[in-house]
């Protein structure tokens, strides 16, 4: 069914304006009426601003968006892709077009790999391109979540918007990875300390040797433990670094990342931080479209690219054909099966009420709310297992050290009772 923009007037003859779903105008007075109001204006959406996804000019047809996890990294620091983002955001409210805001952006970017793709990007957009399908051909610097947002806001009518939005969840993603990474730094610290001290705690292998020598305690001394460091810390150290480099390398891989976006949704705490976050961000870019008058099926696909899990961004983007059949959104979000039966529910409800928008952006808060709890649940989490990760490890070499230091002492009681 055709999406309308309508004006109605209440029975207080309060003016409102307001998006539904109707056969046609007349069925929508209809439904309206039975609201128990009075329309007064209605036309229908559509126009340039509401282009499917397949009409964006493409510029690499090699790079396939679908098949880029939209939670891959970019190469460049979150920071300076924020920066970036805020810039254009600023230029293009400014009046500025592509071109134009890439142009003086590039003069005073000082992250070359971001310089390097701003230059290829400022030739791709000099005759008027859209931005987003530029950014696609470089998923090394823009994320497609990132993308996602960029073209949701070309789709809409409010760029700006949607760049300032983009540079929002760079910056909250980074500071909501601050604790994990202190937490994971934290373990690579107690494990390499583990390592370097584990020739020392074995004292009933050297303290044996040492009562029965004459002489040249303290050289023995520093050639067990540099012995032990060589043949055994050293190697164990080398491989611990080498696959705490490797890992970031591996995790580019696209299998690998969806394989990991699937395994973190089933985690405890983290699996529900991250679909809020999802659902929440695509439950956001959806209402923006609603609002600005973009038909359901292209507004459904284009959102679905902003989902920043890609388990979830390909459950909603499947569904996506039974809004082009003349389906309802209410069916589209339970053909989905990743939002809830309440969600479900107020969805219908909107639709009902002629308030997609309004009820979307309530999904949207809730789901926000409900990260912002379970990130403070994570949070300390990670704190927890830092701590106790550090404590264990100290435990168990206590406990090594001093097993050793008792058979030592059971060794010189035996030879003293023996003795008298």
């Amino acid at each position: 069914m055709p999406l309308f923009r309508y004006t109605v007037a209440d029975k207080s003859g309060k003016t409102l304006n307001g998006v539904m779903q109707a056969v046609d105008e007349a069925d929508l007075g209809r439904r309206l009426a039975s609201m128990g109001f009075a329309l007064q204006a209605a036309v229908a959406a559509g126009g340039a601003a509401a282009q499917p996804a397949a009409s964006q000019p493409s510029v690499r047809t090699a790079v396939q968006v679908d098949r880029i996890p939209p939670s891959l990294e970019p190469r460049i620091p979150m920071r300076t892709l924020a920066a970036y983002l805020r810039q254009m955001a600023a230029l293009i409210r400014s009046g500025l077009g592509p071109y134009q805001a890439t142009n003086a952006i590039l003069t005073r970017t000082p992250n070359r790999r971001l310089r390097r793709a701003l230059q290829d990007m400022e030739d791709q957009v000099r005759g008027g391109g859209a931005l987003s399908p530029v950014m696609a051909a470089y998923p090394g610097i823009f994320p497609t979540k990132v993308v996602g947002l960029v073209y949701c806001g070309e789709l809409g009518g409010f760029l700006d918007k949607a760049l300032d939005e983009a540079a929002t969840h760079i910056e909250d993603e980074t500071k909501a990875r601050l604790w994990p990474r202190i937490a994971v730094g934290f373990l690579r610290i107690c494990v390499v300390w583990s390592l370097i001290t584990l020739p020392a705690v074995r004292a009933d292998v050297w303290m044996d040797k040492l009562l029965n020598m004459s002489g040249g305690g303290t050289r023995y001394l520093l050639h067990y433990y540099l012995n032990g460091l060589l043949r055994v810390s050293l190697p164990l150290i080398l491989i611990f670094l080498a696959l705490t480099y490797i890992w970031p390398h591996v995790k580019r891989i696209p299998s690998v990342r969806s394989a990991f976006d699937l395994v973190i949704l089933k985690a405890p705490i983290w699996g529900a931080l991250h679909k809020s976050r999802a659902l929440a961000r695509f439950g956001r870019s959806l209402a923006e479209l609603y609002s600005a008058a973009v038909p359901p099926a292209p507004a459904w696909n284009a959102a679905s690219y902003s989902c920043p899990n890609s388990i979830l961004a390909n459950k909603l983007r499947s569904v996506g054909q039974t809004l082009i059949g003349g389906g309802t959104l209410s069916e589209a979000l339970a053909g989905s099966r990743v939002f809830d039966r309440d969600t479900e529910a107020l969805i219908m409800t909107g639709e009902q009420a002629g308030d997609i928008p309004g009820v979307l952006q309530k999904v949207a808060e809730y789901n926000e709310g409900f990260a912002v709890a379970q990130h403070r649940k994570g949070r300390w989490i990670s704190i927890s297992a830092g701590i106790n990760a550090f404590l264990i490890m100290g435990g168990i070499l206590t406990i090594i050290f001093f097993a050793g230091y008792a058979k030592v002492l059971k060794t010189l009681l035996d030879q003293a009772l023996g003795g008298e």
